[in-house]
């Protein structure tokens, strides 16, 4: 299995602080997540006071508003949030 390390950065919300993480996930997956990114871009969906989410790899950056962040973006950063 190949696997990719992702780097996921949330910042924005109400006190505006950063915090990061970082996850390995099989490349397959990632490849799959890439496919079924959201189609809206931060700049169009985000608001004032709410997150914004930066999902990256080596080469590739995803920005996804916390509205949008669904499915299996959400189990990709609450998995790296909690260190599973």
């Amino acid at each position: 299995m190949t696997t990719v390390v992702v780097h996921i950065v949330r910042s924005g919300g109400v006190t505006a602080i950063r915090r990061e993480w970082t996850v390995s996930v099989d490349a397959a997956e990632w490849a799959r997540l890439l496919d079924d990114c959201p189609a809206e871009s931060a700049a169009e969906t985000a608001s004032r006071d709410r997150y914004v989410w930066r999902v990256t790899d080596e080469s590739r950056e995803v920005v996804i508003p916390d509205s949008a962040l669904a499915g299996d973006w959400r189990a990709l950063v609450d998995r790296a949030r909690h260190g599973v």
